[in-house]
């Protein structure tokens, strides 16, 4: 796992989220930002939350942090 989705993974479990969940919560993020690039971490989160994602919060940094890590996932 590359240093970012650690950061990433360590904050989801500061905020309450099992390993289990992680990769669903991960999955949905990820999705999200695919389906509206640009999406502002308050339209996220409200997104996310209708989704059922109601303990989690991800501000600019962590959001930015996902997407770079999304990002390096798909290079080939």
């Amino acid at each position: 796992m590359d240093e970012l989705k650690q950061m990433l993974t360590d904050h989801l479990r500061s905020q309450g989220l099992t390993d289990k969940h992680i990769v669903s919560y991960l999955k949905s993020l990820e999705t999200l930002i695919e389906s509206e690039p640009g999406i502002d971490p308050a339209q996220l989160n409200q997104r996310l939350h209708s989704l059922g994602w109601d303990e989690v919060t991800l501000d600019y940094h962590y959001l930015q942090m996902a997407i770079a890590s999304f990002e390096a996932d798909h290079r080939v």
